[in-house]
C-alpha cells in the first residue's frame, strides 16, 4: 500500500476527530485534530513530492520549499497556526 494512502485515511479519520470535537464542545480533541490535519496532510505533499519528512520543527518550512506544494495544504497550515486559544 503506498504510503500517501496511509496518509489519506489518517487525513480522514482526523477530519472526522476535528467534526466531533467541535460537536462535543471538546478543546482538547478540536486541537489535537488540528495538529493531526496540518501533519498528515503535510505529510502527503512531502510523500508526493518525494522530499523525506524532517520532523516536526522544520515540517512547515520542508513543505512550503517543496517542489510542488500543494495550495490547500498552505492555507490550512495557516488557519490551524492562526486558530485562537481559549
Amino acid at each position: 500500500m503506498p504510503a500517501s494512502t496511509v496518509f489519506a485515511a489518517q487525513l480522514l479519520a482526523w477530519r472526522w476527530y476535528y467534526s466531533e470535537a467541535i460537536r462535543q464542545e471538546n478543546p482538547y480533541l478540536r486541537h489535537l485534530a488540528i495538529q493531526k490535519v496540518v501533519l498528515f496532510s503535510c505529510r502527503i505533499v512531502l510523500t508526493e513530492n518525494e522530499v523525506l519528512y524532517p520532523y516536526h520543527k522544520w515540517l512547515l518550512r520542508v513543505v512550503a520549499s517543496a517542489p510542488s506544494p500543494a495550495r490547500r495544504v498552505r492555507v490550512l497550515t495557516r488557519a490551524g497556526a492562526h486558530e485562537r486559544h481559549p
